[in-house]
């Protein structure tokens, strides 16, 4: 099943200029599209001149994920394919509307009107002229299965993700944004929940669960193996949530997937 793209939830018609035509480039193939899973990667706010940070951006992403359990044991079900467009101006526009925002107002002119500060919150964004984005997706590449959107934040350390598929800033080529993504694909790819806050994600995602009985907790078959318990993390009212173990991807980057959200 397709994902849809969180940041579009809201749409507004927006018309901003596309700098040159769409390029689709077929960076990762593994076999025939119709037996793969099949990752659409697109940009904005690269510059013609940047856009050889955009494909190093998806290079060196695959290389990383196909080393990391559990993508490296479905390596060759994997492909990944780019569109390349070039945006007239380089990064995003960024309001400095955002509590605590040290970085400076910045009013560039790209190619789906793409803005930090959504929501009051920095590393948030907003793609405000979403429609322009589907119909180059719907013309140049429409049997993907799940999309990274790159970013091209005006400032390095805004860096940071969220979504149904995956939205994610490229600064620079640093460890923490490839960890970071691969967090936010277990929430795009196999439903996971954070577990370092209590947020919106439905409880009954397979790595959170309000029970702390053995027998019915949802990951029930994996107790007393590699790690995995019954953690407490946090309480809402009268409620406690549970997760399978205190360390893994889903509430530290930096940590593998535990046994649970490997299977999940």
């Amino acid at each position: 099943m397709k994902n849809i793209l969180l940041v579009i939830s809201l749409l507004r018609l927006g018309v901003h200029a596309q700098a040159q035509t769409p390029v689709l480039a077929h960076k990762v193939v593994h076999g025939p599209d119709s037996t793969r899973y099949n990752f659409l990667v697109t940009g904005e706010g690269f510059t013609a001149a940047q856009l050889s940070r955009l494909e190093a951006g998806v290079d060196t992403l695959s290389v990383r994920m196909f080393r990391t359990t559990p993508f490296k044991e479905y390596k060759n079900f994997f492909n990944f394919h780019l569109i390349k467009l070039a945006s007239p101006d380089s990064g995003l526009v960024h309001p400095a509307t955002a509590p605590n925002d040290v970085m400076p107002p910045y009013f560039p002119t790209n190619c789906f009107d793409t803005r930090l500060d959504y929501a009051g919150v920095h590393n948030m964004s907003f793609m405000y002229n979403a429609v322009a984005w589907n119909a180059m997706i719907a013309t140049y590449y429409p049997g993907w299965d799940n999309y990274i959107h790159f970013l091209n934040t005006p400032g390095a350390q805004a860096h940071g993700g969220f979504g149904t598929g995956l939205v994610m800033a490229l600064p620079n080529l640093i460890q923490a944004f490839h960890t970071t993504t691969l967090h936010e694909l277990g929430h795009a790819m196999g439903g996971l929940a954070d577990e370092y806050w209590i947020n919106t994600f439905p409880v009954g995602r397979p790595n959170r669960d309000t029970t702390k009985n053995p027998g019915l907790v949802k990951w029930k078959n994996w107790i007393g193996s590699n790690g995995v318990g019954i953690d407490s993390f946090g309480t809402v009212g009268n409620t406690v949530h549970y997760r399978p173990t205190p360390t893994c991807r889903m509430r530290s980057v930096a940590s593998p997937f535990c046994a649970v959200c490997i299977e999940g």
